[in-house]
């Protein structure tokens, strides 16, 4: 007798097969799969400094810049630090319309404003979900250095 082993393989979201196959999805499903994918681009650090390849233009929007610069090290201040994040969100997360993509700094909530850094990030969903805005919260612990999204 042969036992069959049920795949223990657990999605928290579907395959992109699965996505194409179901045809479109809500906006709330729309929001939450930027949210997560939001989420892992702000925690991964960018490769070499875009410098380094000037010569190739292709390489800036490419996955060997994916990511997003250390908080903790020499980026200047947190409105540098936001046109940095706008700029890294409209390359890598197309779902958001890029022209409406913001990021603002906000104050540090606490006795401790150099503890962290909060930023405001805002943008339209493409046009089939014309009219829903995402909205979340960026909050940088520049300690550790790793981003955390609140909704």
């Amino acid at each position: 007798m042969v036992a069959v082993k049920k795949s223990g393989r657990l999605r928290e979201f579907p395959d992109l097969f699965s996505k194409l196959a179901g045809g479109g999805c809500s906006p709330v499903d729309l929001g939450d799969c930027i949210f997560h994918e939001l989420r892992r681009l702000l925690n991964y650090r960018a490769g070499p400094h875009e410098t380094e390849f000037e010569r190739f233009g292709y390489v800036k929007t490419s996955v060997v810049c994916y990511g997003v610069r250390d908080p903790t090290g020499q980026v200047g201040g947190a409105s540098d630090y936001a046109a940095h994040l706008a700029w890294a969100i409209r390359t890598f997360e197309t779902r958001l319309v890029p022209s409406t993509v913001k990021v603002q700094p906000a104050k540090a909530a606490g006795n401790s404003p150099q503890a962290c850094w909060r930023f405001l990030v805002e943008g339209l969903l493409w046009p089939e979900s014309a009219g829903y805005v995402f909205r979340c919260w960026a909050i940088f612990d520049l300690m550790e250095g790793r981003a955390t999204l609140v909704r």
